[in-house]
């Protein structure tokens, strides 16, 4: 935790992402507020060091099956780079 007992943004978002694979597992589907949620906090992370737009921004889960007992849960995230943010060596 960050001061004051302030989550850090990566924190936020890893426990989001969590919050999704179990909701997967438990085959429930994750509303369109828990999405946009989602996106928000990996955007917060995401603008430390790159140039995005939040028009541009894509977030979608998915699954698929690759056999009879197994499936995989996809995260992904469509973020066009607009421009890498210059990083100083204190940061």
């Amino acid at each position: 935790m960050g001061f004051f007992g302030k989550k850090k943004s990566n924190q936020v978002a890893k426990e989001r992402l969590k919050l999704v694979l179990i909701h997967d597992r438990n085959g429930t589907s994750t509303d369109n507020n828990f999405i946009k949620s989602l996106q928000r906090d990996i955007m917060k992370v995401l603008e430390n060091y790159i140039d995005i737009s939040d028009d541009d921004v894509e977030v979608k889960i998915t699954r698929e099956q690759n056999g009879l007992d197994s499936d995989t849960t996809k995260l992904l995230v469509n973020v066009p780079i607009r421009n890498v943010k210059c990083m100083g060596k204190n940061k």
